[in-house]
C-alpha cells in the first residue's frame, strides 16, 4: 500500500516537472506558473517537515509552548512520518502535559496505519509514554519484543536505562554488555558505570565515568557519579567541582537523575565541608 502511494507521487511529481520544463521552452510565462503550482503542491504534500521545521527554531529559543504548538500540527498531519510524531510526543512529555501526549498518540493510531520503521517508531514511542505514566514493566516489554525483532542502538540505550531504573541490575549489566558489542555509546557506557556503581564496584564505575567525562560528553552522568565516588573518598574538592559541572547541563528525558538531587548532594557537601573546617 504504502509502495503504490510513494509511486504515485512520484508520477505526479515527474509529470509536473517534465510538463513545467517543457512549457518552459514554449511559453516562459507559463512554465513558471506550473513551476510555482508544482512548488505549492509540494510545501502542501509536505506540510508536516515545515511545521516541525518551525517547531526547531521555536524550540531552539525556548518557546516551549510555540514549538509544542508545531511539533503537534506535524504530528496530526495525514502525511507525517513516525520519527516526526516521536519527536512531538517526546518534547510533550518533556515540557507538556503527559495526558495530551497521550491523546494526541492515540487519536493518531487510531486514525493511520504504520508499517516497517515507522511502526518501529511508533513502538519505541508507546514505550516512552508507558515509562512516564510508571509503567516501567509493560515499556520493558515493548522494548524487549522489539530487540527481538533486531538489534538496534536505541533500543539498546533505551531498554538498558529502563532495566536501571527498574534495579534489575544484572539483567540490564547483561543487556548493555551485548550492546557495547554491538555498537559502543556513550550512552551504553554512562548505562555500565551506573550498573557498576549500584552493584557497589565503585573503582570500575569511577574509570567508565572518568573515561567520557576525557571524552566530553555534554549530559550530567559521569559528572554526578565521579562526584559521588570522589565524595565517599573525601575529596570534597574535587567532588564539589564535580557536581558542579553536573548542574550545568539540562536534564535528560529518559534519566531518573535531576536538579534538584544534584543540588541536594551539593548542599550535603558544603554542610560536611563547613562541619570539618569547625573541627579543624
Amino acid at each position: 500500500m504504502e509502495k503504490k502511494r510513494t509511486k504515485s507521487i512520484l508520477t505526479i511529481d515527474s509529470i509536473i516537472l517534465v510538463g513545467a520544463v517543457l512549457i518552459t521552452f514554449i511559453n516562459v510565462l507559463v512554465g513558471s506558473i506550473i513551476f510555482w503550482i508544482y512548488l505549492i503542491y509540494k510545501a502542501f504534500k509536505h506540510k508536516d517537515l515545515i511545521f516541525g521545521l518551525l517547531g526547531n527554531f521555536a524550540y531552539s529559543k525556548k518557546n516551549y509552548d510555540k514549538a509544542l504548538k508545531w511539533y503537534k500540527k506535524a504530528a496530526l498531519s495525514n502525511s507525517s512520518k513516525a520519527k516526526i510524531i516521536k519527536s512531538y510526543i517526546l518534547v510533550e512529555l518533556k515540557e507538556g502535559s503527559l495526558e495530551r501526549a497521550k491523546n494526541v498518540f492515540n487519536k493518531i493510531i487510531k486514525s493511520r496505519t504504520f508499517y516497517g520503521h515507522d511502526l518501529y517508531n511508533i513502538k519505541i514511542t508507546e514505550s516512552l509514554i508507558m515509562w512516564k505514566e510508571k509503567r516501567i514493566n509493560d515499556s520493558i516489554d515493548i522494548l524487549e519484543k522489539l530487540l527481538k525483532d533486531g538489534e538496534n542502538l536505541s533500543i539498546y540505550e533505551t531498554l538498558g536505562y529502563m532495566l536501571i531504573a527498574n534495579k534489575d541490575y544484572l539483567k540490564a549489566l547483561d543487556i548493555n554488555n551485548k550492546a557495547l558489542e554491538y555498537e559502543p555509546s556513550p550512552v551504553i557506557l554512562a548505562n555500565l558505570g551506573e550498573i557498576y556503581y549500584k552493584l557497589d564496584k565503585k573503582d570500575k564505575s569511577f574509570e567508565i565515568f572518568k573515561s567520557l567525562i576525557d571524552e566530553n560528553v555534554n549530559f550530567s552522568e559521569p559528572f554526578f557519579y565521579c562526584g559521588l565516588i570522589l565524595k565517599e573518598k573525601g575529596n570534597l574538592s574535587e567532588a564539589k567541582a564535580m557536581f558542579e559541572k553536573a548542574l550545568s547541563f539540562p536534564e535528560s528525558f529518559l534519566s531518573t537523575l535531576n536538579l534538584e538531587t544534584i543540588k541536594k548532594e551539593l548542599s550535603s557537601l558544603d554542610i560536611n565541608n563547613t562541619l570539618i573546617l569547625n573541627n579543624n
